[in-house]
């Protein structure tokens, strides 16, 4: 699920950019921190199959925004397929009384 995933890209975000800005001077720290940001946005949103090109049109600029979206989306689909799950269970049990 979207969460589970967001979770994990945002804990390997924060360890790679420790881990690649540790012992550089503050400037280039931050210009590496920026540019990882922007990696993991990408690889987040190339990682959630189905969503994805959602995502992509919404053109989030941050993993928080991206995270959002992806949940939201993952929320509505949720719920149109239970709908979409009710109608047609519905449907068939309404057809067989018929018979």
């Amino acid at each position: 699920d979207v969460t589970n995933y967001a979770n994990r890209i945002e804990q390997l975000q924060t360890l790679i950019i420790e881990q690649e800005t540790n012992g550089h001077s503050w400037e280039v720290a931050q210009a590496l921190g920026a540019s990882i940001k922007k990696q993991s946005i990408q690889v987040f949103v190339e990682g959630l199959g189905p969503l994805k090109d959602f995502i992509k049109a919404r053109n989030p600029l941050t993993l928080d925004k991206a995270i959002q979206a992806a949940r939201e989306e993952e929320r509505v689909r949720s719920s149109q397929e239970a709908i979409w799950s009710a109608t047609t269970n519905h449907e068939e049990t309404h057809l067989f009384s018929l018979q």
